[in-house]
């Protein structure tokens, strides 16, 4: 994404930075705008070659001069001198996040920013604080299925987007007088620095379990990426951190006391929950934080919500607003699209989709479930591709504990032959369960029998896409929604 604003010179956007130039042209020339993507170049702008983890921007120099480009700035020296504006900084990265805050004349200060971090629950905690803040206050949201604030709603990139999607959009936020921006920050970008100008007065840690090791070497760098949200200078006000998580018990052994806010159901946390009731339709829970208690009931579906709930709530409290104010607003939450959400299916049984897509997400969906269901659990699955190979597996084995039919499915397979992924979801199901699964690489053909399969008290659930609304198969993305297909194979069944 290439942002334009009023136009700025080379040198009052490389204010604090260290650099060297070629001094060719003049650093008082005005660039009409600031892009890190070769494609978006137009005549005026400056580049930034960044060298990301698959392409390297400095291949494509170039290509931006040929469009256009009156400078660039890169982090190395060229081997052919460039004859036009050449800048060279230490950390190209940095730079150009530093720059378009320039560009934008952004001034941070005036927006109140919670970072979320962890492998599972971002998202609905995410939702949760942008429902009650802005009942509240005001507030806005970056995440994983979009970004909101007031009346509008864009679609991001990816669940955490660079300085160049980010900085407008926060820019519109302030001038939109929203006072709280909510995001959801993931591994990759606390890795790829795309958060390094940005200041988290709260941070979050939900969780951390088996994810993304198709990019991270191993769990403890994982850990380590995550961690960073909490390191990052200057330190958080407030950091709020899932005492019943292992990795988020080493996390707090790490900070400093004074600013941590624990959350869990371990009684020892100072947000934790008891006498908790789970239904088909909503959660209930004794809160109990500082001395208190305070009923707790909110329209999610599954136990492991309360570990979102109580999330939340300790942001809230860390803000400053009133708990039991806050707990009277949950009531009347909307949910979250693809999460655990209810498909009115007209008949005797239920018909869920689910965003799981994580061996930890499977086994707190599926344990959860089960004791709720009359009759059978009917599960539908598959696994991206391009991805963690090692979950797929382990995500089988935890369906087959479950589910009375598995009906194993393509997920997103990329690049990577659906055939092979559906074999090693298999390499691990529980002894004597294979009779009773089915291999259906066709997903709506997976969904509609499914749907057609079940019977009075049993309950479909669809796991792994959730919200997304498209399926990816090599380079091409098909219009696929979980939820889509499920009301029309529901309205095909009729009685």
């Amino acid at each position: 994404m290439k942002t334009s604003s009023s136009a700025k010179t080379i040198e009052s956007l490389l204010t604090s930075l260290s650099y060297e130039w070629n001094h060719h042209g003049s650093l008082d020339q005005l660039v009409k705008g600031v892009t890190a993507d070769s494609r978006e170049v137009k005549e005026g702008d400056l580049f930034v070659a960044i060298q990301g983890p698959v392409l390297d921007g400095h291949e494509f120099i170039e290509d931006a001069i040929r469009r256009g480009a009156v400078a660039i700035v890169t982090n190395r020296q060229k081997e052919k001198a460039l004859q036009l504006t050449h800048v060279m900084v230490e950390d190209t990265q940095k730079a150009f996040a530093q720059m378009l805050l320039r560009f934008h004349g952004l001034d941070l200060s005036q927006i109140q920013l919670i970072g979320i971090t962890g492998t599972n629950g971002k998202t609905t905690i995410a939702h949760l604080l942008y429902f009650l803040l802005n009942r509240l206050s005001s507030a806005g949201m970056i995440g994983t299925i979009d970004c909101q604030w007031k009346n509008k709603t864009l679609k991001t990139p990816n669940t955490t987007p660079g300085p160049a999607f980010l900085f407008p959009v926060l820019s519109q936020m302030i001038k939109d007088g929203i006072q709280y921006g909510i995001m959801e920050v993931s591994s990759h970008a606390l890795d790829q620095k795309r958060t390094s100008q940005l200041y988290f007065f709260v941070r979050v840690f939900t969780n951390l379990t088996q994810d993304h090791l198709d990019y991270h070497p191993t769990i403890d760098d994982y850990f380590l990426a995550k961690k960073s949200l909490f390191t990052q200078l200057p330190m958080p006000q407030c950091a709020v951190i899932n005492q019943d998580d292992p990795y988020g018990r080493q996390l707090v052994k790490a900070l400093d006391p004074s600013i941590i806010l624990t959350y869990g159901k371990d009684s020892k946390a100072q947000f934790s929950a008891s006498h908790i009731v789970s239904t088909l339709d909503s959660t209930r829970f004794i809160l109990q934080f500082q001395g208190e208690t305070c009923p707790v009931e909110v329209p999610l579906v599954l136990e492991h919500n309360v570990s979102n709930v109580l999330a939340a709530l300790a942001v809230m409290e860390a803000i400053g607003f009133s708990i039991k104010q806050a707990t009277e607003h949950l009531k009347s939450f909307p949910g979250v699209s693809g999460r655990m959400e209810a498909v009115p299916s007209g008949k005797d049984f239920h018909v869920f989709v689910d965003y799981a897509h994580t061996p930890d997400a499977f086994q707190h969906v599926l344990s959860g479930i089960r004791p709720l269901i009359k009759n059978r659990l009917i599960v539908v699955f598959g696994c991206g591709g391009n991805r963690d190979k090692g979950k797929r597996p382990r995500m089988g084995r935890i369906a087959s504990q479950y589910a009375d039919l598995l009906i194993l499915t393509n997920d997103n397979p990329r690049f990577e032959n659906p055939a092979e992924i559906l074999t090693q979801i298999q390499e691990d199901l529980v002894p004597g369960f294979r009779t009773k699964h089915e291999v259906v690489p066709d997903r709506r053909t997976a969904i509609q029998k499914a749907i057609n399969e079940a019977k009075a008290g049993d309950a479909v659930l669809i796991l792994g896409k959730g919200h997304e609304a498209e399926q990816i198969v090599g380079s091409t993305k098909l219009a696929f929604s979980d939820q889509l297909v499920a009301r029309e194979c529901i309205q095909a069944r009729g009685c």
